[in-house]
């Protein structure tokens, strides 16, 4: 060391450099007002006055000390399948139970799928330990968390998987509904992701072969399929009668339905706003009214009866309209005649 070095300035600690910067000034600064309001807060990781399902209503928000402390436990969030969530703010809003502004966040799965809309209370004096249904939460941000896996077989025999409180399952259905008179194939399945119907590679929904013949398609929670009719009743139909039946579902929106005489109902804003008799006669609806009219347009006076009374209508009428079949293949496919299909732990 020379004469003169104790003269020169020490260098500064990566910590010194950053107390001494304007932005760290105005975040602590942040942080300091919110921390002295969060003073006052619970300190409970659930509000005690809270209603509705906890994290999922700004009613029952989930409780966090400063913004910061909703980041950190946000960054701690997983799905149900362990994956590390993404999220943002969407906003505030008022709720009763707390003076201060309750923050909304979305949250979604790592390959972009939506989960929940969470609500927290970032002025209370703790952060919640507690994660909201259908998630859990990591030791820390950068932490795994293996999921919480239950299989719960109830007394009529029903197999549920779960995770994280909520029905999820990787490899197979979620729920297999099996009845005493039920044998082999005679189950009712259904694939649950994330607590809701859903499945990539088929219908989400597959009921007996020869008992109903019930098939759904389901994507995030509602009905949808691309390439042909979200729901297929072979044998009957609870609103339409006897099959088969084919609904026609985009994003959970009902466009098209055709019933086992060959009549096509189609939909708009859940309403029928045309149908298709098998003879080619048609009855639209438009602002309640309703006009009956055959296939070139020419209006045939007071419609039929109503449709759950059209049998002896339809008896005397030949069938004109392109009527579709789901192939076989998509039956022996999803719902093979010969399986035996178990429940696995």
């Amino acid at each position: 060391m020379g004469l003169f070095d104790f003269l020169r300035p020490k260098p500064r600690s990566v910590l010194e450099a950053l107390q001494s910067s304007p932005a760290f000034q105005e975040q602590k600064e942040i942080f300091d007002a919110m921390d002295a309001v969060c003073q006052a807060g619970i300190d409970a990781d659930e509000m005690p006055n809270g209603t509705g399902e906890f994290g999922f209503t700004a009613t029952n928000p989930i409780p966090c000390r400063t913004v910061f402390g909703s980041t950190a436990y946000l960054g701690r969030l997983r799905a149900a399948d362990g994956t590390k969530v993404a999220y943002q703010r969407l906003g505030s809003m008022q709720s009763s139970v707390s003076p201060h502004p309750i923050d909304m966040y979305e949250v979604k799965h790592a390959n972009g799928r939506n989960l929940a809309t969470l609500y927290i209370s970032p002025y209370q004096k703790r952060i919640s330990a507690k994660a909201p249904r259908g998630f859990l939460l990591a030791e820390s941000s950068f932490a795994q968390a293996p999921p919480v896996k239950n299989v719960v077989t109830e007394p009529d025999g029903t197999v549920k998987y779960y995770s994280c409180g909520v029905l999820h399952r990787e490899d197979g259905p979620a729920v297999i509904e099996v009845y005493p008179d039920y044998d082999g194939p005679e189950r009712h399945r259904s694939w649950y992701r994330f607590g809701v119907l859903d499945r990539l590679d088929g219908p989400a929904v597959v009921g007996g072969r020869t008992s109903n013949g019930q098939y759904e398609w389901w994507r995030a929670g509602v009905r949808h399929r691309d390439n042909g009719p979200a729901v297929i009743e072979l044998i009957e139909s609870y609103e339409f009668g006897r099959g088969p039946v084919y609904e026609w579902w985009r994003d959970g929106i009902r466009q098209k339905v055709q019933d086992g005489d060959g009549i096509l109902y189609y939909f708009k804003d859940g309403k029928t706003i045309l149908t298709e008799l098998p003879d080619g006669c048609r009855i639209i609806e438009r602002d309640d009214d309703l006009r009956f009219e055959d296939a070139d347009g020419k209006d045939l006076g007071d419609p039929p009866p109503p449709l759950e009374a059209y049998d002896g209508y339809l008896e005397h009428s030949e069938c004109l309209n392109m009527l579709y079949r789901e192939p076989q293949s998509t039956f022996d496919t999803f719902n093979p005649a010969l399986a035996n299909e178990v429940a696995e732990d």
